[in-house]
């Protein structure tokens, strides 16, 4: 399960987490994210967006998505491989920006604006479980590469 794109340029922490559970959070996050597509619940989308909180502000040890990949990860016998926990929050903080708007999109009945947010986010999750790529990284370093190249200069 090794990261098949490694040149992103990611924030840096001293933190770090199984790439793993991470890698298994996004597929429990594929698979809650087409249940609620499909049944158009914003109740399930707030719920998912508030979990993505809780992993975004540090808090990843109350996120239940977080709780049952680490409880799973021994289970599947999958590698442990400890990563830079500082991308993974800054994806989670955009999960719940999307999570937000597709729940009150949902809310408002804009279906079809819903249903196009919540295939962005079943693409970047995608990416990040059978990949172990994080639109994260490469989000974050096209807001920072271009302000270092002008300090630096």
């Amino acid at each position: 399960m090794q990261n098949v794109f490694s040149g992103a340029i990611c924030p840096v922490s001293l933190e770090k987490v199984n790439d793993s559970a991470v890698r298994l959070g996004a597929f429990l996050t594929i698979c809650l994210s087409i249940l609620g597509l499909y049944t158009e619940n914003s109740l399930l989308f707030a719920c998912l967006g508030l979990d993505f909180a809780l992993r975004a502000f540090s808090l990843g040890r109350f996120s239940p998505i977080a709780l049952i990949s680490k409880y799973l990860v021994p289970i599947l016998n999958l590698p442990t491989q400890m990563v830079d926990t500082a991308p993974k929050k800054f994806a989670a903080g955009v999960g719940v920006v999307f999570c937000a708007l597709i729940s009150g999109f949902l809310l408002i009945q804009w279906f079809q604006t819903a249903h196009f947010l919540g295939i962005i986010l079943l693409v970047c999750a995608s990416l990040e479980a059978f990949l172990g790529y994080c639109v994260g990284c490469q989000v974050y370093a096209w807001f920072v590469l271009p302000f270092s190249k002008k300090i630096k200069t």
